[in-house]
Formats: structure tokens, sequence, C-alpha cells
């Protein structure tokens, strides 16, 4: 009847679920997570609140890599909240805490080199005019500068191997920084950005990235950080976004972020939320803090279809 119905959608609500009232294989699987677990799991997310920095800052950026969301916190009072996409199971977006301190539209990506090596070298292997179309350039001086223009005469054997060389993708529709990109000082090479590909925030399951943030209505999370920055006007945006310059805006004082794993939290009405462990670094924690040796999980990690 009605009554379950709403105890099942308020049971989605408070687990990260698709709120449809409806007892599919993720419902079940978290209706029977035992009391033991949920308090284990309270424990462990207690455990890195203390983490933290004491002062997170009266405007700050929250990131919950668990919850795939970001939001924006302003004395206390959220002021802007958005889905993101993190890292896959392989490459998991990390922990920590840093400032925003550039806001850079029409970006250029340079590719890190694993994904270099893995997915793009392969393809301009088999489609000599891939690089041209995809706007990306390679960058080196280990190979003469003729062969630049040409990728079908360029020893891709010695440039897998080499340590110099660097590709670049130009500002454009197929960058996969999107308009946006949002600079944070860290040494895993991690960011906030803009995607080229904006249907995959409709995932229930958002683990869909190399590591770094993809932030769902980037344009409008910018508009908000630089409302500081005297020179930022709506005009202005306008003009950078009529074409695809590179322009980079230092923020009027640097926005502490916190990329966090929040496995469980308290909302404002005061019920408590719990999500899957989709990194399993909830069952590390707290085999660490029980003093107990952890096995390797044989557990797929679920992941729904878009």
């Amino acid at each position: 009847g009605p009554e379950v119905v709403a105890a099942v959608k308020a049971f989605q609500e408070t687990h990260g679920l698709a709120v449809d009232g409806v007892v599919g294989p993720l419902v079940r699987a978290a209706l029977n997570v035992g009391l033991a677990t949920r308090i284990e799991q309270l424990v462990v997310n207690m455990e890195r609140w203390r983490w933290l920095p004491k002062d997170l800052g009266r405007r700050r950026v929250m990131v919950n890599v668990a919850a795939a969301r970001v939001r924006l916190i302003e004395d206390d009072r959220e002021r802007f909240s958005a889905p993101v996409i993190v890292g896959e199971s392989d490459k998991r977006t990390p922990m920590f805490s840093s400032a925003i301190t550039h806001v850079i539209f029409n970006p250029s990506w340079t590719v890190p080199d694993k994904i270099a090596r893995k997915e793009l070298l392969p393809k301009v292997e088999h489609d000599g005019g891939y690089f041209d179309r995809q706007g990306i350039r390679l960058i080196g001086t280990w190979h003469p500068a003729a062969s630049m223009a040409d990728p079908e005469k360029l020893n891709w054997g010695g440039a897998q191997g080499a340590s110099g060389f660097r590709l670049r993708q130009a500002p454009g529709p197929q960058n996969p920084l999107g308009r946006v990109k949002f600079q944070i000082p860290n040494v895993f090479g991690v960011y906030l950005h803009d995607t080229s590909n904006r249907n995959l925030f409709r995932r229930e399951r958002r683990t869909l990235s190399h590591g770094c943030v993809r932030v769902g209505d980037a344009l409008t999370f910018a508009d908000l950080l630089l409302e500081d920055v005297p020179t930022w006007t709506e005009s202005r945006r306008d003009k950078i976004l009529s074409d695809w310059k590179t322009t980079t805006i230092a923020l009027a004082s640097p926005i502490p972020v916190h990329l966090m794993y929040e496995t469980a939290w308290i909302d404002d009405r005061g019920r408590v939320h719990f999500l899957d462990d989709v990194y399993e670094r909830d069952r590390l924690l707290a085999d660490a803090l029980a003093g107990r040796a952890s096995e390797p999980s044989t557990t797929a990690i679920r992941m729904a279809e878009p």
C-alpha cells in the first residue's frame, strides 16, 4: 500500500538509491546490511573527520567522492550542489584538502602519461588522422619536427618508451575538460572540471573517470566561485564563452576544497544517510581500527546501467 511505498522511498533517499518505491536488487542489498556493519560504518566515518583540518573554511567546497556530489558551503549554508563523476574502482579519486586557486576557461588538456600510452597512442597507430580530428598535438624533442604533422611516420614503439613526449589536446567541443577547469594544487594531479559528455551525470553510479572530478553545471559553479573577483561580469563571461580561447582567472582568495569519502552522515533533518562503500575504504579502515588483517574482497562493485 501507499505507506509501504512511502517507507521504501524514504529508505532509498537515505541510502543513495533511486527514489522510485521499487524494492529492486540494490534496495534489497541495502536492507540486508546488519546493524553491526552500520555501526562500524559510522565509526570509520567519524575517524575520517579527525583527519580533516580543524578550520574547514567559512567558504568552502566539499566533494563527497562516495556520494559523487559537490557542494559549495558559505557560513554553513549550502549555496550550490551538483552531481560529479569520480574515479573508477581501479583509478580511485584520492582524499585530500587543498584550495581552488584559479578558474581556467576553455582549457587545453595535457594528457596524463598512462592515458596517452594505454588509450591514445594505440588509436593513432590504427588511424593516422585521429590526432588531427581530435585537436591533439604530440609535443617532444625526441623526434624530428617534420614528423609531428604526420603521426603515421612516427616511431610509436620508441615514443611509448620515451619519457619526454606529451600529448596535448586543444580547447574545443571534443576536449574532455569541457568549458572550465578548477585548478587545485596537490601531489595527485587531480582537479575539478567540466566535461564534454554530460549525459553520464544521469547515471546512478558515477565512478567513471580516471581520478579527476567532473562537475555537473560547472559554469554556474564557476560563476559562484568568481563572484568576489571585481572584474568578473556577465558580459565578460559571455565574451570568454563566445570562442575557445583559453582564459585563466585567479580567485580573489583561494577557496578551501576538501575531497572526502563520506559513506555516512546526518542531514539537516537529523536523518542518518548511508552509502555503498564503492572503493572498499570502509572495510580496510574498520579492519585497521580493530587490528584485523584485511582480506582481498571478491565482491564485484555494483554499477548501474545507463
